[in-house]
């Protein structure tokens, strides 16, 4: 069944039943692009092999085409044609993680088209754990090559509305709704064509977990956004001012803003303390929980047209803290 957003030249949302999952697959055959979850965020992407279907992805996203793809497979069988190098690193993460959140940086095999990797020598791949985006690669049969489901630059979509949102003007774009995605922030990213591997984006697998594995792992240091061009572009930028404030500093901040004649929405672990004209959006206790309605929160805080984003700043505490603090970070190197 479609439901009809609320523009009539918005993205079609369409509930992912095994008709909706068919034509999704049928669009990507044409060379058309499709929009689905995955455990991560949602998705927007084409038939790898496909060279104008992937520019397809990169129009709509208006992303910058030195920014490679990452290619979404149904597991190992179809990871080991995108790469000239399924090592037995490769087989024990897969082993162990996929499906799931971590991206593996890998050799291009030589018959994976320039486009779906920006014309460079690597090859960024993941298995989704997500039934939906499963079934679509599984009734699809190739790889698909994907980015986050917004426009470049923004906040990453954790709910189809998110993504008709992002493309108002996009009336043939399918969006398959999978509900809010489970886990909420992008994979972890990990370069095997370095030594050692590296780490190029924090995400809910640790180096800790990493390293139990395969041994040694470098995590992100100060060259690690340009030691690979495999590493994604933030997408993780509100348009509003955004800025980060300590828990002992977030009153006499707020305080700031109303004698400014500031109106401000806040995310915080207690919106008590937060009075009008301000806004507040009450954030989990836990990581995890955090992790998985932060986009949504940020997307929140957006559309209430305030003067700024004030975030009351998580904890350090544990991994899953650290990528929290590492998105939001990202969140405000725009502003």
């Amino acid at each position: 069944m479609i439901r009809t957003c609320c523009r009539r030249r918005m993205p079609r949302i369409v509930e992912p039943d095994e008709g909706a999952i068919a034509a999704a697959a049928e669009i990507l055959r044409e060379g058309g692009a499709v929009a689905f979850p995955t455990e991560t965020v949602y998705g927007l992407g084409a038939d790898t092999f496909n060279a104008r279907a992937v520019l397809s992805v990169y129009e709509l996203k208006q992303r910058p085409a030195d920014r490679p793809l990452s290619a979404l497979v149904t597991g190992p069988a179809q990871a080991e044609k995108l790469t000239s190098s399924w090592d037995d690193r490769c087989r024990r993460l897969a082993g162990r993680f996929w499906p799931g959140p971590m991206t593996l940086v890998l050799p291009r095999h030589p018959e994976v088209p320039d486009s779906a990797t920006a014309g460079i020598n690597t090859i960024a791949v993941r298995c989704p754990r997500n039934d939906i985006a499963q079934s679509l690669l599984e009734a699809f049969g190739w790889p698909i090559s994907a980015a986050s489901a917004n426009r470049s630059g923004g906040i990453s979509p954790t709910l189809a509305s998110h993504v008709a949102g992002d493309f108002p003007n996009a009336p043939e774009l399918m969006v398959l709704d999978g509900g809010r995605c489970k886990i909420g922030i992008e994979s972890t990213v990990l370069d095997l064509t370095r030594q050692p591997p590296r780490i190029l984006r924090l995400g809910a697998i640790s180096a800790g977990e990493l390293r139990e594995l395969i041994g040694e792992v470098a995590t992100p240091g100060a060259d690690a956004a340009s030691a690979s061009r495999a590493a994604v572009a933030p997408h993780y930028a509100p348009r509003t001012s955004i800025e980060i404030v300590e828990p002992e500093q977030l009153a006499e901040c707020v305080a700031e803003e109303s004698r400014q004649g500031r109106r401000v929405v806040v995310l915080c672990f207690d919106k008590s303390g937060v009075r009008p004209p301000h806004e507040a959006i009450e954030m989990p206790q836990g990581a995890g929980e955090y992790a998985q309605v932060l986009y949504e929160a940020l997307h929140k805080a957006d559309s209430l047209a305030c003067d700024r984003i004030i975030v009351e700043e998580p904890p350090a505490s544990n991994e899953m803290w650290k990528v929290v603090r590492n998105r939001l970070k990202q969140s405000t190197s725009h502003h």
